[in-house]
Protein backbone atom coordinates (compact mmCIF):
# COMPACT_ATOMS: atom_id res chain seq x y z
CA UNK A 1 0.00 0.00 0.00
CA UNK A 2 1.28 3.47 -0.96
CA UNK A 3 0.87 6.41 1.49
CA UNK A 4 -1.61 9.43 0.91
CA UNK A 5 1.93 11.17 0.22
CA UNK A 6 3.23 9.45 -2.11
CA UNK A 7 0.95 9.43 -3.79
CA UNK A 8 0.43 13.07 -4.31
CA UNK A 9 4.27 13.05 -5.01
CA UNK A 10 3.70 10.52 -7.93
CA UNK A 11 0.74 12.28 -9.38
CA UNK A 12 0.98 15.59 -8.19
CA UNK A 13 -1.22 17.69 -6.06
CA UNK A 14 -2.92 19.51 -8.75
CA UNK A 15 -3.24 16.39 -11.15
CA UNK A 16 -6.99 15.42 -11.94
CA UNK A 17 -5.84 11.65 -13.19
CA UNK A 18 -4.23 11.47 -9.54
CA UNK A 19 -7.00 12.63 -7.94
CA UNK A 20 -9.07 10.32 -9.70
CA UNK A 21 -7.38 7.28 -8.92
CA UNK A 22 -7.35 8.15 -5.44
CA UNK A 23 -11.03 8.49 -5.49
CA UNK A 24 -11.38 4.71 -7.45
CA UNK A 25 -8.81 3.16 -4.97
CA UNK A 26 -11.19 4.58 -1.66
CA UNK A 27 -13.95 3.39 -3.61
CA UNK A 28 -12.71 -0.15 -4.21
CA UNK A 29 -11.47 0.18 -0.10
CA UNK A 30 -14.89 1.01 0.94
CA UNK A 31 -16.46 -1.53 -1.51
CA UNK A 32 -14.27 -3.94 -0.07
CA UNK A 33 -14.52 -2.76 3.64
CA UNK A 34 -18.20 -3.31 3.43
CA UNK A 35 -17.94 -6.96 1.83
CA UNK A 36 -16.36 -7.54 4.75
CA UNK A 37 -18.41 -5.99 7.43
CA UNK A 38 -21.12 -8.06 5.60
CA UNK A 39 -19.33 -11.49 5.48
CA UNK A 40 -18.95 -10.78 9.63
CA UNK A 41 -22.70 -10.01 9.92
CA UNK A 42 -23.22 -13.07 8.05
CA UNK A 43 -21.18 -15.04 10.46
CA UNK A 44 -22.28 -13.37 13.62
CA UNK A 45 -26.08 -14.17 12.07
CA UNK A 46 -25.17 -17.91 11.73
CA UNK A 47 -24.01 -18.10 15.18
CA UNK A 48 -26.76 -16.08 16.70
CA UNK A 49 -28.78 -18.78 14.99
CA UNK A 50 -27.25 -21.51 16.45
CA UNK A 51 -26.98 -20.30 19.51
CA UNK A 52 -30.67 -19.94 19.78
CA UNK A 53 -31.25 -23.48 18.82
CA UNK A 54 -28.67 -24.71 21.76
CA UNK A 55 -30.50 -22.75 24.30
CA UNK A 56 -34.09 -24.21 23.00
CA UNK A 57 -32.59 -27.48 23.43
CA UNK A 58 -31.48 -26.93 27.33
CA UNK A 59 -34.72 -25.18 27.73
CA UNK A 60 -36.10 -28.42 26.95
CA UNK A 61 -34.08 -30.67 28.37
CA UNK A 62 -34.18 -28.44 31.67
CA UNK A 63 -38.10 -28.89 31.40
CA UNK A 64 -37.67 -33.04 31.17
CA UNK A 65 -35.37 -32.51 34.17
CA UNK A 66 -38.59 -30.54 35.98
CA UNK A 67 -41.23 -32.90 35.24
CA UNK A 68 -39.23 -35.84 36.44
CA UNK A 69 -38.34 -34.32 39.80
CA UNK A 70 -41.95 -33.09 40.11
CA UNK A 71 -43.20 -37.05 39.40
CA UNK A 72 -40.17 -38.68 41.85
CA UNK A 73 -41.48 -35.61 44.58
CA UNK A 74 -45.15 -36.98 44.07
CA UNK A 75 -43.69 -40.74 44.44
CA UNK A 76 -42.22 -39.68 47.39
CA UNK A 77 -45.07 -37.75 49.00
CA UNK A 78 -47.47 -41.13 48.31
CA UNK A 79 -44.93 -43.02 49.89
CA UNK A 80 -44.81 -41.08 52.93
CA UNK A 81 -48.37 -41.27 53.25
CA UNK A 82 -48.40 -45.10 52.62
CA UNK A 83 -45.55 -45.09 55.68
CA UNK A 84 -47.89 -42.96 57.64
CA UNK A 85 -50.23 -45.40 57.26
CA UNK A 86 -48.73 -48.62 57.72
CA UNK A 87 -47.43 -47.31 61.17
CA UNK A 88 -50.78 -46.28 61.72
CA UNK A 89 -52.64 -49.27 61.10
CA UNK A 90 -49.66 -51.74 63.29
CA UNK A 91 -49.66 -48.82 66.09
CA UNK A 92 -53.76 -49.77 66.13
CA UNK A 93 -53.11 -53.42 66.14
CA UNK A 94 -50.31 -53.15 68.90
CA UNK A 95 -53.25 -51.60 71.20
CA UNK A 96 -55.47 -53.79 70.12
CA UNK A 97 -53.15 -56.69 70.38
CA UNK A 98 -51.97 -55.63 73.82
CA UNK A 99 -55.80 -54.97 75.11
CA UNK A 100 -56.39 -58.55 74.25
CA UNK A 101 -53.40 -59.97 75.83
CA UNK A 102 -54.16 -57.27 78.92
CA UNK A 103 -58.13 -58.67 79.53
CA UNK A 104 -56.96 -62.15 78.70
CA UNK A 105 -54.38 -62.11 81.73
CA UNK A 106 -56.67 -60.03 84.45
Amino acid sequence: MTSFWLNRRLYGADSASGSAILRLRNKRKRKSAMKNLKGGFRRLKAEMQEISKEQQSIKEGQKQVREKLEAIEAECAQLRKDTDLMIRQRTKAGYLYNGQIRNNCQ
